[in-house]
């Protein structure tokens, strides 16, 4: 499952690369760090070097909340998940 999350992680990147937006940041961090279980906004501000109320301040500014992004995130994950026959249970 790692080698497809990969793939998936390195796309993300690109991504956030070439979208400035900050909400794009946090989805990829999320990207990272919601397979190993720590899907939370904690996690990301600890990886990003943030506080969760900057974060939050940030995600604000474009109309957002954390808690979209992280639903969004997993949303696209599951989706992922499953269309992908390689992955066993």
């Amino acid at each position: 499952m790692w080698n497809y999350l990969e793939l998936e992680l390195k796309k993300r990147k690109e991504e956030m690369e070439a979208d400035k937006r900050f909400a794009v940041k946090i989805r990829t961090m999320l990207f990272e760090v919601i397979p190993s279980g720590n899907g939370n906004i904690e996690t990301v501000a600890r990886e990003m070097a943030l506080s969760p109320r900057t974060i939050q301040r940030k995600l604000s500014e474009e109309k957002t909340i954390s808690m979209q992004q992280l639903n969004h995130t997993r949303e696209l994950l599951a989706k992922n998940y499953l269309l992908n026959n390689e992955i066993s249970s």
